[in-house]
This record gives C-alpha cells, sequence and structure tokens, in this order.
C-alpha cells in the first residue's frame, strides 16, 4: 500500500495515511525516506536469516508514468519499472510476471497468475514479494519428533509429527485471550516467531477477531517471562493456494476510494489517464521444520521483532490443536501472519 499512497493525493491520500496511522500533515519525501530506512533495516540478511524484498511496477507500452514517481519509488522500495505489452501479449507477460515473482521467492511462490487470468486493459501492475528463512537459535532435534494427534476444529484429529524441544523461551499467559504465547528466537535475535496457542482445542474462532481487533498490539506489548518450556511443536507448512483477496479487507481499515473509476486520486502516477485499483491479491507461504521456518509472500496490486535455587519444572506448551502465530521482528512488528488448523507436511 506504500506504493499506491506515494502516487495518490486527496481522499485517497488521506484513507491510505490513515489505514497505515501515519500523520496527514507530514510530506510525501518524509513518509517515503521512513519507510525506505525502516524497510533496509528490517529486510537485511545476517547470520542466520535470510530475508529479502522485492517490488517491481510493470506498465503497459502506452501508460506514461510519471519521472518523479519513478524516482521516488526506486530510492526509497527498490522499485524497477517495466514496459510490457498487457493488451498484445498478455500470456508472454503473464508468464513473465510469474517467473519474477518466482525468483524473488527462490521458487517458493510459482503461477501467482494464472492462464485467462490477467486483465489486458490493464495499465499498471505493481508487485512485490518477500523472502523469509531463518534457523532457529534453538533447533529441534530431529530424533525426538514423533508421531502424535492433532485435534482439527470440527473434532476429528490426525496423525501429524510433533516436534519437541525443552529450552528457555519467552512465554506469557494471556488470561483476556484464554490463550497461553510463547515466542521462539532465531538465531538473528531480532527476529522471532510467536505463537499464541488457544486454551481450549476450539478457540481459535474466537482468539482471532479479538487478536484482529488490536490485541495483537497488546500482546506485542505485554509482559513475557523467560521460563523453561517443554514446547511440542508440529511440522507444518500454511499456503494459501487461491492466495487472497485483500479489497475487502483493505475496505475494512477504510480504503475505499482507490477502488472506484470515479473516487480514485492517483494523479501522481500518471497525469493524462485516470486510474483506479481493480484488484489486490496476497498469496503466502511458510514452512516450518526442526531446523527453522521459511516463509514467502507476494502481493499485487493491479489497477484498471553463583548459587541458585532449584529449577522450578518446565510450563508444558504442547501445539495440539489449531493456533495462531506471527512472525515478528524487533519483538513489536508482526511481519508475516497466520493460523494453523491443520498442519500440512507434504
Amino acid at each position: 500500500m506504500a506504493i499506491i499512497l506515494a502516487g495518490s493525493e486527496g481522499e485517497t491520500k488521506r484513507e491510505i495515511l490513515s489505514a497505515l496511522q501515519l500523520p496527514t500533515d507530514i510530506g510525501n519525501d518524509e513518509i517515503h525516506n521512513a519507510m525506505g530506512r525502516f524497510i533496509s533495516s528490517c529486510f537485511e540478511s545476517t547470520p542466520g536469516v535470510t530475508v529479502s524484498v522485492g517490488n517491481r511496477v510493470f506498465v503497459r507500452q502506452e501508460t506514461n508514468v510519471i519521472a518523479q514517481y519513478q524516482e521516488l519509488l526506486s530510492k526509497n522500495y527498490g522499485a524497477g519499472f517495466e514496459s510490457v505489452d498487457f493488451r498484445g501479449a498478455t500470456e508472454a507477460v503473464r508468464k513473465h510476471i510469474n517467473g519474477w515473482i518466482s525468483n524473488e521467492t527462490k521458487g517458493k511462490i510459482q503461477n501467482l497468475f494464472t492462464p485467462g487470468s490477467l486483465d489486458p486493459a490493464t495499465c499498471v501492475l505493481i508487485a512485490n514479494a518477500l523472502y523469509f528463512k531463518g534457523a532457529w537459535q534453538y533447533e529441534f532435534n530431529k530424533l525426538l519428533t514423533r508421531e502424535a494427534e492433532f485435534h482439527l476444529l470440527n473434532g476429528e484429529r490426525k496423525k501429524i509429527k510433533m516436534m519437541f524441544e525443552e529450552k528457555f523461551f519467552e512465554y506469557a499467559t494471556l488470561s483476556d485471550l484464554n490463550a497461553v504465547a510463547v515466542k521462539m528466537p532465531f538465531r538473528e535475535s531480532r527476529w522471532k516467531m510467536l505463537i499464541v496457542l488457544p486454551n481450549e482445542h476450539d478457540g481459535l474462532n474466537t482468539l482471532l477477531p479479538k487478536l484482529q481487533s488490536g490485541q495483537l498490539k497488546n500482546v506485542l506489548d505485554g509482559q513475557f517471562d523467560r521460563m523453561k518450556v517443554d514446547l511440542f511443536l508440529p511440522r507444518f507448512k500454511l499456503n494459501e493456494n487461491r492466495g487472497i483477496d485483500v479489497v475487502k479487507l483493505l475496505g475494512k481499515l477504510g480504503i475505499n476510494s482507490v477502488f472506484s473509476f470515479s473516487t480514485a486520486n492517483l494523479q501522481r502516477i500518471c497525469e493524462r489517464e485516470p486510474l483506479f485499483v481493480s484488484a489486490v491479491n496476497h498469496k503466502a507461504i511458510l514452512e516450518v521444520d526442526e531446523e527453522g521456518a521459511t516463509a514467502a509472500a507476494t502481493t499485487y496490486a493491479i489497477m484498471t521483532n553463583c548459587y541458585r535455587p532449584p529449577s522450578p519444572p518446565p510450563i508444558i506448551v504442547r501445539v495440539d490443536h489449531p493456533f495462531f502465530l506471527s512472525l515478528i521482528y524487533d519483538d513489536k512488528i508482526p511481519v508475516f501472519l497466520g493460523h494453523v488448523t491443520d498442519p500440512e507436511v507434504n
């Protein structure tokens, strides 16, 4: 949305700023310079963590994008611009864009655009791709992985591979959410995975609306104690095959005008052609095993973190039913959000 924000004015800009909780009284350069610095700091590969983010704007050959917009995106977001023939070579362009996304996500996301899904009338397509691969600070011993039961929301049970580790983790009891939380550190200590486990087997349906209403910030801001934990965690793979249509979600955040031809104001992108956003789609993959986590995500928008007394017994956290997770940076910033209802390791 920051890339769309950079090209917006008027009510469209105000709505996006409000949804992103950014002040309305500062200039474009200040906003995007700050975002650019954050991205450079956050998405920097270090020993134990490989992370990258790519942005690319595919523009119809006949569309003239304002030079200042291109310069702002290139400087702050590393975005490249590419002229393509949406109208005359739609299928070739589709394959080309899919290839770029596959390359940026190290092959984790392929064929985001299926045959026939790209509109020949497209003027501008903005693609964003994220790749993350992190090694646990405390790797799970593969010899301790056992077959175990996982309780599904429908009351059924299935056999899954359950990992085990006994270590000191950051742990919190979340009484307001009827849940517990554990932070699992990666080798790069600024990155962690947050697991929020409902106390009840079917508690995820109650938990998620609370987290979506702002409680996640309270969890991240709350107190976690370093405690010895016996952690049982399933191997799992999250893969939203169809992708997520983000338009409705953005509407709930108050972003509406940008999706209408009559109300969108994207004059900082192109002065001669009135543009509006016709689709925003997001697809993500997350894989977790004994060694660590691998995540990939892509979003496109189309416009048309001495003596010691005996230790108490460890706390047992058995993640054997649906749960919420977040990949967090610097303890405060959720970069990846998801929930597991049925671990998938194939």
